[in-house]
């Protein structure tokens, strides 16, 4: 069975773990510039991501994301539709959602609040040293919370908490 983490911003990624063979692939999240400052989730390209697949037993753990506070009305909107976007694409081809808090996986993966990017890059790199090369930089914290929301997934199956 194949574990895709996600973590559903435009800045995020999409992370898939095979936990009995110990491969993991990362990819940014596909985005479209709507214009020089906003970019918007491709819902065309993570069909295509979710499309391969359809043949295979995949479940897939998603980080339940809501706007900040500050958001304005548009960048909520916006960042609300790419979470449907990111849900849409795994249910319409039939993978099974897990959402998942912020608060819970970081806990639960040992990351102290308010660590930060450099926080999740961290422990991503501790837990998982022979993939560290998918996050070398500060703005690659997204592959390693996606890395990390799939491990937490696995860890959960693993434990029994949810059933495969």
């Amino acid at each position: 069975m194949k574990l895709i983490g996600i973590d559903p911003g435009v800045r995020g990624a999409l992370a898939t773990l095979d936990p009995v063979v110990g491969t993991l692939d990362v990819i940014d999240m596909p985005t479209l510039n709507l214009t020089k400052e906003r970019r918007s989730l491709d819902p065309f390209e993570l069909a295509n991501y979710f499309d391969q697949f359809s043949d295979e037993k995949v479940m897939c753990f998603i980080e339940m994301s809501w706007p900040r506070q500050e958001d304005g009305s548009a960048s909520a909107f916006t960042f609300g539709m790419n979470y449907g976007i990111a849900l849409m694409g795994a249910a319409a081809n039939f993978i099974r959602i897990e959402k998942v808090s912020p608060q819970k996986w970081k806990r639960a993966m040992g990351i102290p609040a308010g660590a930060g990017k450099d926080g999740s890059r961290g422990r991503a790199s501790q837990l998982m040293p022979r993939h560290a090369h998918f996050w070398p930089l500060k703005k690659h914290d997204g592959r390693a919370e996606a890395a990390l929301i799939a491990c937490w997934g696995a860890w959960q199956i693993e434990k029994g908490l949810i059933s495969p």
